[in-house]
């Protein structure tokens, strides 16, 4: 090039291409933004879509998962939270505070006599069909002392 200038811009814009038309600039380094910014973009995208399809990699990033679903979870009310769950088919379960199941509307409850008056309290869980079942009262200190049958203790030889 001997004493000729070297003249480069950073752009591609319409002058710099007429620049470069002439011989006035002798190259152009144009850093494509957008196009940059767009493949950076789909890449993080596409590896947050695996690790979100992937229950192996949310396993094994447990603190990323707990707190991507924490910080999600933190900007909304309690009753924002449980319908979108709800609308998304997400199963969820609530932590009930003992009052909260007390007056749960799906536990079912029994009522028996008690030595100091009678008591709603849980039934059993089980259900069987046609067999309906009897609840006796609650015996009082006492009631059974005499009937009650010493447990049969054994030994090495018996």
């Amino acid at each position: 090039m001997g004493d000729r200038l070297a003249v480069v811009c950073n752009e591609v814009t319409p002058e710099s291409r007429a620049a470069l038309a002439d011989h006035i600039v002798s190259m152009v380094i144009a850093t494509p933004i957008k196009l940059l910014a767009r493949t950076a973009v789909a890449h993080m995208a596409s590896g947050l879509a695996d690790y979100v399809s992937n229950m192996v990699e949310r396993v094994r990033n447990r603190a990323l998962t707990d707190k991507t679903v924490g910080d999600s979870f933190a900007k909304m009310t309690r009753d924002e939270l449980l319908k979108r769950l709800s609308h998304s088919d997400i199963a969820f379960a609530e932590v009930n505070t003992m009052a909260d199941l007390a007056e749960h509307p799906h536990l079912r409850r029994i009522e028996v006599d008690t030595p100091a008056g009678p008591i709603r309290y849980p039934a059993p869980a089980a259900i069987v069909i046609d067999q309906p079942r009897r609840y006796g009262a609650v015996p009082g200190i006492g009631d059974h002392t005499g009937t009650a049958r010493t447990p049969k203790i054994r030994t090495k030889s018996s």
